[in-house]
């Protein structure tokens, strides 16, 4: 039997719908060709924005201007304005939620084992995103040589990495134990 250790977030949700507090960004997408808008106003349509709110907001927003839902995913809306039956600008939703990315890394337990240890770590616990991330930094400084000659464990550090900022980037501390 094979055992491995997982890293996740820790205030991973394992439901498959996004909580109303989530916060939804919104990317506009304006049809060119389809009516002559000023350039301005095609280029301020196709800006990317930074706001966020919640869905039942946006939704409001889109169905008071004539919007209609296109596309209804978990973590994904799409609202379109039509003209004469065909799309004249979009706007898709993406919920920024921890849940929408793939969270877990799984390796082997003799590589995890052997950069916890190094890490100065046990073999399950919790941790600050920004903390753990130093102590990554601290282990490749210190053993450079010894860890980058190998593939995966190279390819483990760089995948934590990522999950360190997806963990900063959510409020999440970061978690991992065995797991057969």
């Amino acid at each position: 039997m094979n055992h491995y250790i997982i890293f996740y977030p820790k205030d991973i949700d394992y439901n498959d719908e996004p909580k109303e507090t989530v916060l939804w960004e919104v990317k506009y997408h304006a049809h060119s060709g389809m009516i002559g808008l000023p350039d301005y106003l095609l280029s301020l349509l196709q800006a990317e924005q930074k706001e966020a709110y919640p869905i039942g907001k946006w939704h409001s927003e889109f169905t008071n201007l004539g919007m209609q839902l296109i596309y209804d995913y978990v973590y994904a809306k799409e609202y379109a304005y039509f003209v004469n039956n065909t799309p004249f600008f979009t706007a898709t939703l993406s919920a920024l939620d921890l849940n929408r990315f793939n969270n877990q890394i799984v390796v082997k337990q003799k590589v995890g084992r052997k950069l916890l240890k190094e890490m100065k770590l046990k073999n399950q616990g919790v941790m600050h995103p920004e903390k753990f991330h130093k102590k990554m930094i601290e282990l490749t400084d210190i053993s450079e040589e010894q860890f980058l000659i190998h593939e995966e464990i190279c390819d483990t550090l760089i995948n934590l990495e990522n999950l360190c900022e997806k963990c900063v980037q959510y409020e999440s501390l970061i978690e991992w134990k065995s797991i057969c």
